[in-house]
């Protein structure tokens, strides 16, 4: 389960789908909001038969009008969920109207027994599920992976008891790296259910080739660096560090931005 799919700067959710597809597991992707058509993102599923179900398929005034009436009709077939509405803990209305509309689409997704394991991309998502699995709506076991951004900047926001619920009914986290993982057990999260999954290109599927070509050049270097710690920029600098040597001449200019947190 997605925010938004497909969406340009969250490949690696569709990279992880198509692994999944590659070792035949069965997925179906449930997206919070439809992308828009004219998105670009739908150029990297080409050739993709993927099951993609929209919580919320409207757009500006209309999805108000859907989340409100998706909301209404998981009220009236599920009253367990006024503890949404009613209720503390839930978030801003817009999320509690979220969570009702998510309850909606999943009834029928269960009903039909399509689902065994809900795993959710960013802390918001899984505190999503984690609600309704604590209100019996959802059966399924809940897997998270924590990203970064849903760990620092929305801990800072909402405070350090802002996933205590997904804690406590979520199955399965899976930080990105060490440093996030820590942050979890700071954070109250049973260690024995954090994995350290580390996110981005399998390396031993990248074809290298070698350019044939023995001279040492001379060249530029021009990055855009993000301080934040999970941006790995100690990485960056120790592999700058060997291009410099294999090199005559090495000129950096890198431009700056975050805030080192």
């Amino acid at each position: 389960m997605v925010g938004e799919f497909p969406k340009l700067s969250e490949t690696f959710v569709l990279d992880e789908i198509k692994e999944h597809v590659r070792n035949r597991v069965d997925v179906t992707v449930i997206s919070l909001r439809r992308a828009n058509v004219r998105n670009l993102a739908y150029a990297n599923m080409a050739g993709m038969d993927l099951d993609v179900i929209d919580v919320l398929t409207k757009r500006r005034w209309a999805y108000l009008l859907e989340l409100i009436g998706l909301g209404a009709l998981s009220m009236l077939a599920k009253p367990v969920l006024w503890r949404v509405v009613l209720g503390h803990g839930y978030g801003s209305m817009v999320e509690r109207m979220t969570i009702l509309a998510l309850a909606y689409r999943l009834r029928d997704i269960e009903r039909a027994g399509r689902i065994d394991i809900l795993h959710c991309h960013f802390g918001r998502q899984g505190r999503y599920a984690a609600v309704l699995r604590h209100l019996g709506i959802l059966r399924a076991r809940i897997v998270t992976t924590f990203h970064g951004f849903d760990i620092s900047s929305t801990i800072a926001r909402r405070g350090r008891h802002h996933y205590a619920e997904l804690f406590a009914h979520g199955d399965l986290f899976l930080p990105i790296s060490d440093y996030w993982a820590h942050s979890l057990r700071e954070l109250g999260c049973d260690p024995g259910r954090i994995v350290v999954h580390h996110m981005g290109s399998n390396a031993a599927r990248q074809a290298t080739r070698s350019s044939g070509h023995r001279k040492r050049l001379s060249f530029a270097l021009s990055p855009s660096v993000d301080l934040s710690k999970r941006r790995a920029i100690h990485i960056r600098c120790e592999r700058w560090h060997c291009c410099a040597r294999a090199v005559r001449t090495y000129h950096s200019c890198s431009t700056l931005s975050g805030t080192g947190r």
